[in-house]
């Protein structure tokens, strides 16, 4: 797959949502057709609207519908009820694999078509499917309904190549052998029975890939025990796992060509085929790495040189991010990013690392006060400074922090080392601290309701610590009676407080309205006095 198929994924994929969205239903319901036309009136009425609703219906399953957008005048009127529906599957699993209709909005949306286009008024060309013959142009007829409605439709020169095109790019064998219920049923592009055949075909290379792997690594084993070194052993022990699974893609991909995937499907299967292989190798080469740096730690500890082995933990960690760097470099390149930019950037940082190399050499100091000391750990919650975030990387210059606001901010390592750090990650619970405001209406009976019960739901918690916890009264606020809730939940996943705590704060509101009383909400009371003077009413 070349670059400019990568870059037009993304814009087919925006078709893809659109046909997914409950088109049919807006089209049926009276949504207005382009340009203010009500739907019920503009069924076909211009050829991108006959392109979309045929694909739609054809999404759908709904042959029948779908059949309505082709032009079978060339077909005895007898056969037309039997064959249409036929015609126009066929013609679907055609243009999945030939002519996917990218941009809908390349096809004219005026109910008389492109006007200068070089063809007769009652037609238009929505794209050619390239055939070993040639080139098949696929046309747009305008005619007429019996109702008199003038409507567009797939012209009777398509309409009678579609057996030709369908024994060329038909589903064959599967497709004469599947049953009418695996049709219709899709989602992101493949049909039920293409995410079987995907499924199937996965499982299918795996064992096959597992046998071969099998075979293979007796084979080098048996050739690596036969030399005196053991790094042959070593590698061949490594590189097994990644061998496996690239011969499991290899033959994963040289059978997806049976399952006829339109083209939008396989353009992400080889996509992600390509930066699947291309995490595989990089998984393989960083095996290799802490391989190879597994062997000279034990070397140097073998000849009791063990201040060197600071040293050979930054080395392998400085060669494992060169080699993320390059494969990340590659991947960007696979999804046809521009890394012309990315790669001088790389370049420019290099020159002014250089430049300035006395702070480097400080922050590398840092990075292995930081490796050493383990203040915080990657994935760490953290609160360093007056900032909070969670820790991404501990890296051999700095250490990158993921903000609560999603930004990232890299501390120098030396200045991350001297400065005061707290790490939430280590606690053993969180606290639950609320205050709940109940209605001045609130009867002293329904208070004490209301502190029993939320008493009784803190002590039958399983995740709420028995002490401390505190359930009280604690003010007269300025329009509500104030209730304090204290605990601590005995976790330190903070996503999973959260979800303890909202089971919590339910169960104390469905308390609150079993006691009788409600929430307070900010109010005034607004007194009216009337004057009582002598003078009597006016």
């Amino acid at each position: 797959m070349n670059a400019p198929i990568a870059l037009g994924f993304t814009r087919r994929a925006r078709v893809l949502l659109l046909l997914l969205l409950p088109a049919a239903p807006v089209l049926a319901q009276g949504a207005s057709a382009p340009g203010g036309a009500p739907a019920d009136g503009a069924r076909g009425g211009s050829p991108r609207r006959a392109v979309l609703e045929y694909l739609v219906a054809s999404r759908k399953g709904d042959d029948e519908e779908a059949a309505r957008y082709l032009d079978l005048s060339p077909l005895p009127e007898a056969e037309r009820a039997e064959a249409g529906p036929i015609l126009a599957r066929h013609l679907k699993i055609v243009l999945d694999q030939t002519l996917w209709f990218g941009e809908l909005d390349d096809i004219s949306d005026s109910p008389t078509g492109v006007a200068d286009d070089g063809l007769p008024p009652d037609r238009d060309r929505v794209g050619a499917i390239q055939t070993r013959a040639g080139p098949v142009e696929v046309r747009l007829r305008r005619v007429a309904e019996p109702d008199g409605r003038l409507v567009w439709k797939f012209g009777p020169g398509i309409v009678e190549r579609i057996p030709a095109l369908y024994d060329e790019f038909g589903l064959g064998w599967i497709g004469d052998h599947l049953p009418r219920g695996a049709y219709g049923v899709r989602f992101l592009e493949l049909e039920l029975w293409q995410w079987v055949g995907l499924l199937a075909l996965a499982v299918l290379s795996f064992a096959v890939a597992w046998v071969v792997a099998r075979v293979g690594h007796r084979i080098l084993r048996r050739h690596a025990r036969r030399t005196k070194t053991e790094i042959d052993d070593r590698i061949v022990e490594t590189a097994m796992p990644e061998i496996r699974i690239l011969v499991a893609l290899a033959i994963f991909l040289l059978g997806v060509g049976a399952l006829h995937l339109s083209i939008p499907a396989r353009a992400a299967i080889f996509v992600g085929a390509r930066i699947f292989a291309i995490a595989v190798v990089t998984s393989m080469v960083l095996r290799f790495v802490d391989m190879a740096s597994v062997g000279l730690r034990e070397r140097l500890e073998r000849e009791d040189r063990r201040e060197a082995i600071a040293i050979v933990i930054l080395g392998r960690r400085l060669t494992k991010a060169c080699v993320w760097i390059l494969a990340l470099i590659v991947i960007l390149q696979q999804t046809g990013f521009q890394v012309t930019g990315l790669i001088a950037g790389l370049g420019a940082g290099g020159l002014a690392a250089g430049l300035g190399a006395q702070k480097s050499v400080a922050n590398l100091l840092g990075g292995l006060t930081l490796t050493m000391d383990r203040p915080v750990r990657v994935g760490d919650l953290c609160r360093f400074g007056d900032k909070l975030g969670t820790v991404e990387d501990v890296g051999l210059r700095s250490t990158r922090i993921r903000t609560l606001d999603r930004t990232v901010v890299t501390v120098p390592n030396a200045a991350f080392s001297e400065i005061q750090i707290e790490n939430f990650a280590l606690r053993d619970s969180i606290r639950l601290l609320a205050t709940m405001s109940l209605r001045y209406e609130t009867t002293p009976e329904q208070l004490r309701r209301v502190l029993e019960a939320l008493r009784r739901l803190l002590a039958e918690h399983p995740r709420v610590l028995a002490d401390p916890q505190r359930v009280r009264f604690v003010a007269f606020g300025a329009y509500s009676l104030d209730v304090e809730v204290f605990a601590y939940i005995r976790t330190s996943d903070w996503a999973e407080f959260l979800a303890i705590r909202e089971e919590i704060y339910l169960r104390m509101m469905e308390i609150v309205a079993e006691s009788g009383t409600g929430f307070a909400f900010p109010s005034q009371t607004l007194y009216m006095a009337r004057d009582t003077g002598s003078a009597g009413p006016r």
